[in-house]
């Protein structure tokens, strides 16, 4: 009799074996039986507490901390992810998509061929090994993440992934409560910008708001627990004094009120226009309070000139074009060199890890561009990022077909919405829940990418998938 496993063991690893091996020994076991076992199983993935093995957990926290060692970006999550694959290679239940591994073999050759070919029309010198090992090693984390994030759809851990990720996030948000430790502890930038674990306060101001999109769509803790979250994790945003957190926040809350407002099942015109409906009526409601606004914003921004982490983000409230150009963000600077890069070798790129060096020959800028769609264009060339663009906007636009998949579908999507929104702002190209929430969403809509075996190790492991309910 063979044993059905999944990987790492779970809740509902254990329920299949044992159900299995009765089932072995009681060939009379069928029909109504079967059905109770699966029913059972269903409620342990719908619930999302599977009991995750220890370093997945830590896994899934770690995400939330990240530092520059020897120029390059590492987290504790690194470490923690290679032992999870490691697991899986050896326990037989790593999987790897063919497709991806295709496109990551193109993304590194056309990158290869950029650096030794196309590059030194640029450079008086090549551009140093170093950087090119690490740009083809950023490329094989961001890919490990998402194959990671695949499996962890194939096990029915995705759910629990992203909601240990988002509270050990807003645990860290906590320490915004204790300045002097918070001080300590390294966890300013210039003093008054809270950047909690990460190297950036604006990477970590779309994490946190990633943290919170999760946060709102788990309604399996008590509402108490989802409030104080919430509270903490806005408030870390707007004290790391990031303009582009501020932004995306303000997008996850529109683009939250459009869904509910879409998802509510009433009968005629209402039932079909109510976002477009309510859209022109919260712009009615800014057109109505911008007349008002010039008086409001001058007491305003004097009410918080004591908070310097507020008082930055102010001019996107009083200023919106000087917001993207002054206090050191200077994003339309860098955004215009991204584009002359891109120009100069439109259909290769300059190379993942070479773009640097060649925004520095070019435009005497030492900058990555701040856009993580300009990064990539420059990186891997027009083609292939169009087509990775592509196919993200159709993962984006698609609906799982099996409803048991439901709820970490439209989890994971909203996290992905809020990362590709921060995404105009910051380079996001090497962000690690970035890749493992595009890899959630990719086993979730594709029926075949969550199969784990033939036959009947199949059809069991599909019977005990993750079976939450659209809500109605």
């Amino acid at each position: 009799m063979p044993i059905i496993r999944l990987w790492p063991p779970t809740e509902i690893g254990n329920s299949m074996i044992l159900s299995a091996k009765k089932a072995a020994l009681r060939p009379d076991i069928g029909g109504d039986d079967l059905g109770r076992w699966q029913y059972g199983t269903e409620r342990i993935a719908t619930s999302g507490r599977l009991r995750l093995p220890l370093y997945l957990a830590f896994l899934a926290a770690a995400l939330n901390q990240s530092n520059i060692v020897l120029g390059v970006n590492l987290s504790l999550a690194d470490i923690t992810a290679l032992v999870a694959l490691v697991v899986a290679a050896i326990d037989g239940r790593l999987w790897v998509p063919e497709k991806a591994l295709g496109f990551l073999l193109a993304v590194a050759a056309t990158s290869t061929a950029a650096v030794l070919f196309f590059d030194p029309q640029w450079l008086s010198t090549p551009v140093p090994l170093r950087e090119v090992a690490a740009g083809q090693i950023k490329l094989a984390v961001a890919f490990a993440y998402f194959i990671l994030g695949v499996n962890f759809t194939r096990s029915s851990q995705a759910l629990p992934i992203l909601r240990i990720f988002a509270y050990a996030g807003s645990a860290v948000s906590i320490l915004i409560f204790f300045p002097s430790l918070s001080e300590l502890l390294g966890l300013y930038m210039g003093g008054f910008r809270f950047k909690g674990l990460m190297n950036d306060p604006n990477y970590f101001a779309v994490l946190s708001i990633a943290a919170l999109a999760v946060v709102w769509r788990d309604t399996s803790r008590r509402r108490v627990l989802r409030i104080a979250s919430s509270t903490v994790l806005i408030s870390a945003v707007l004290l790391s004094g990031s303009k582009t957190g501020l932004i995306v926040l303000t997008a996850l809350a529109t683009w939250r009120l459009l869904d509910h407002a879409g998802r509510e099942r009433r009968s005629g015109i209402w039932s079909t226009w109510r976002p477009v409906f309510v859209l022109l009526a919260v712009g009615m409601v800014a057109v109505v309070l911008s007349s008002a606004w010039q008086g409001a914003a001058t007491r305003l921004t004097l009410s918080t000139q004591s908070n310097p982490a507020i008082q930055r983000v102010m001019p996107l409230l009083t200023d919106f074009g000087s917001a993207i150009r002054q206090d050191g963000s200077g994003r339309d600077d860098t955004w215009t060199n991204a584009l002359t890069v891109i120009q100069m070798s439109p259909i290769v790129g300059v190379g993942a890890g070479a773009y640097e060096d060649i925004d520095s020959a070019v435009n005497g800028s030492v900058l990555v561009a701040h856009n993580t769609y300009l990064q990539i264009a420059a990186e891997w060339g027009l083609p292939l990022a169009a087509l990775f663009l592509l196919w993200v906007l159709i993962t984006l636009l698609r609906k799982p077909v099996d409803d048991r998949q439901f709820r970490t579908w439209r989890t994971a999507r909203d996290v992905c919405v809020v990362l590709l929104v921060g995404s105009f702002s910051v380079s996001l190209n090497n962000a690690r829940v970035l890749w493992m929430v595009l890899g959630i969403l990719a086993a979730v809509l594709d029926p075949s990418w969550r199969h784990v075996g033939s036959g009947h190790r199949r059809q069991l492991h599909a019977d005990s998938a993750e079976t939450a309910v659209r809500p109605e």
